[in-house]
């Protein structure tokens, strides 16, 4: 079982990871769209007050395009014989557990919930903020740091096979590769959605 939800890279083959991916990908876009969750970063989320289906595949497809393209770019620095199928695979069933983040926010509760904090913070009125909604904000919290580290085990142990990586070296052009995607993603979806 931990070989499944970890390290799922050790056991199936980039054929089934990759077709498993895609249909995860487009489920989770789905989820996101219904939710109004937007991926807007390659490791970013933000609950929106409406999205739009096409808005929500761009955001998609520039998270993983651009995870992708340096995962692939620093793996084949590690070791040349790096494939593209096995750094697509790893990128699209690393992100299957933040697909499970948007359901935090049924209803548009989460949305409406941070939004109204929000203003009674400043309008500063800190005590207005009633405890069941912060219970709510701990739980969806604790949550989100569970699937984030959920996400970036996932995302190095495919990362790791894929490049057959040993020493320090892959590990710090793993986290560069991480953090310039999250700049690049980032950016390019600020220009396309002010």
């Amino acid at each position: 079982m931990k070989t499944f939800l970890f390290n799922p890279f050790a056991k199936y083959s980039e054929r089934i990871l990759l077709i498993f991916g895609l249909i995860v990908t487009i489920t989770g876009g789905y989820i996101a769209y219904f939710y109004n969750a937007a991926f807007d970063g390659a490791i970013d989320l933000h609950f929106v007050a409406e999205i739009g289906a096409f808005q929500t595949a761009v955001f998609l497809l520039i998270d993983i395009v651009t995870i992708v393209l340096l995962l692939f770019l620093a793996g084949k620095i590690i070791n040349r014989k790096t494939r593209f199928v096995d750094i697509l695979s790893t990128a699209l069933i690393a992100r299957i557990p933040l697909y499970v983040l948007p359901f935090f926010n049924a209803g548009n509760y989460l949305f409406n919930l941070t939004s109204g904090m929000a203003t009674k913070l400043l309008e500063g009125k800190p005590d207005a903020i009633i405890g069941p909604d912060m219970i709510f904000i701990l739980l969806f919290a604790m949550c989100t740091m569970a699937f984030v580290v959920w996400f970036f085990a996932l995302l190095w142990n495919g990362f790791k096979i894929a490049t057959n990586a040993k020493g320090i070296q892959p590990v710090v052009m793993f986290i560069l590769a991480v953090l310039l995607a999250e700049i690049i993603s980032k950016s390019i979806l600020l220009n396309l959605y002010p």
